[in-house]
């Protein structure tokens, strides 16, 4: 990286690109509709839709999760209240996305997928920083 302006030890370009994106997940997940409507939504809620979302099932996720598929299926009805849409269809055998499910799934995957690039960039950092002599501020 000769020449090259760095920001934790992270390419400027490269930082900048993450911080935007961040912004815009933020974004996502403070909606302000048309109706100039604040939907506060726990992070929570989004995160069982993406595990359910992922294995289209509730039990599968309530693994992964490590939490009760009564949680899980409570989750998913708050969420589909807050939001005001139903986001999957059920039946006793198997879950699929409705159409706004589909769609909201895209663009929690990205979240999650900007997140996980976000804590991988830290572990980064932090592993720098560890075989950094400590400096004074």
């Amino acid at each position: 990286m000769h020449g090259t302006d760095t920001m934790y030890g992270v390419p400027t370009l490269q930082f900048d690109f993450i911080i935007v994106k961040l912004f815009k997940i933020i974004n996502i997940f403070n909606i302000n509709d048309k109706k100039g409507l604040y939907m506060d939504i726990n992070f929570e809620l989004y995160k069982v839709f993406y595990y359910v979302s992922k294995s289209l099932s509730f039990s599968e996720a309530s693994e992964e999760l490590f939490i009760t598929q009564s949680a899980v299926s409570q989750s998913i009805k708050l969420l589909e209240e807050k939001l005001k849409c139903k986001l999957f269809f059920r039946n006793t055998k198997r879950v699929k996305l409705t159409r706004e499910g589909e769609i909201l799934f895209r663009h929690i995957e990205q979240a999650f997928n900007f997140i996980k690039s976000g804590e991988r960039i830290l572990e980064e950092l932090s592993l720098i920083h560890i075989s950094e002599p400590t400096r004074p501020y």
